[in-house]
């Protein structure tokens, strides 16, 4: 899956575009998947099995939390099923060598939760460039978060 600076620099980005009753809680539901490290925070996006679709009987789309939540699952299925659906876990190293381009880029905070999580290091990715990732970036923060979401579900139907 995307890394945090990643989810963050789309949230950061899907922002300008659609206005957010509670920016904190919206960031809060972007990071939220992650830090709950749990296969069912992801509804299956991690496997082939996916069960995005019960996600709108859990969290509250209306909400700004809950906007977080499903941006974050969105951006995660584009990311396997589209981007880079052959993706390796050389993918965690590219990460944290891109995280400062992208923070500088899309000018993100860590949040507090993550300071000691995310990593920055020197390097050249060997998956993902920074041009690639930018126009996933772009891409991802510009859908309609509530029909993605519904084209997903009628897909698994």
């Amino acid at each position: 899956m995307p890394g945090y600076v990643i989810h963050l620099a789309i949230a950061k980005e899907y922002l300008k575009n659609n206005k957010m009753q509670n920016e904190q809680e919206f960031f809060k539901g972007v990071i939220s998947p992650d830090m709950l490290k749990t296969f069912d925070a992801h509804y299956g996006i991690k496997k082939d099995e996916l069960d995005i679709c019960k996600l709108e009987k859990e969290v509250d789309f209306k909400s700004s939390y809950g906007q977080g939540y499903y941006l974050h699952l969105v951006t995660d299925y584009i990311f396997y099923f589209k981007f880079l659906p052959n993706a390796t876990t050389q993918l965690y190293a590219d990460y944290d060598i891109l995280n400062e381009y992208l923070v500088k880029k899309y000018k993100v905070s860590i949040p507090t939760e993550l300071v000691d999580i995310v990593q920055f290091k020197i390097g050249t990715p060997k998956l993902i460039n920074e041009s690639s990732i930018s126009e996933f970036i772009d891409m991802v923060s510009d859908i309609n978060l509530e029909q993605y979401f519904e084209h997903i579900c009628k897909q698994m139907q």
